[in-house]
């Protein structure tokens, strides 16, 4: 009987490490977690943060598109305006030379 009760020794003292060795990962385990779970709660913070400032960042950069538009349209709006000041100005040189060309034709009459 002496051998089995000391093989039932054996066998609780055995228990006993695993036991001990098997909270004392759990107790890591649950050490880990906790650390992880900090740094997801940390880094879903920075998402949000990032993510607000690329909302910022497409609300300026449609702003400044808007803002090209209405200068592309404004200097489309001048080119068409210059070209008409262009032909107006032809036009009236050309008037003006067949004025003085009229002129001196009349002066050569007399």
């Amino acid at each position: 009987m002496s051998g089995l009760q000391g093989e039932l020794e054996e066998q609780k003292r055995r228990t006993v490490e695993s036991s001990g060795a098997q909270a004392a990962r759990n107790a890591e385990y649950e050490s880990k977690l906790l650390v992880l779970s900090q740094e997801i709660e940390r880094l879903n913070y920075v998402l949000k943060e990032h993510g607000y400032e690329i909302e910022v960042v497409q609300k300026k950069e449609a702003q400044y598109l808007a803002e090209i538009e209405r200068l592309n349209n404004t200097l489309r709006l001048k080119v068409e305006e210059s070209g008409r000041w262009e032909q107006a100005n032809n036009e009236l040189r050309l008037r003006v030379k067949a004025g003085e060309e009229a002129l001196l034709a009349a002066g050569q009459e007399y």
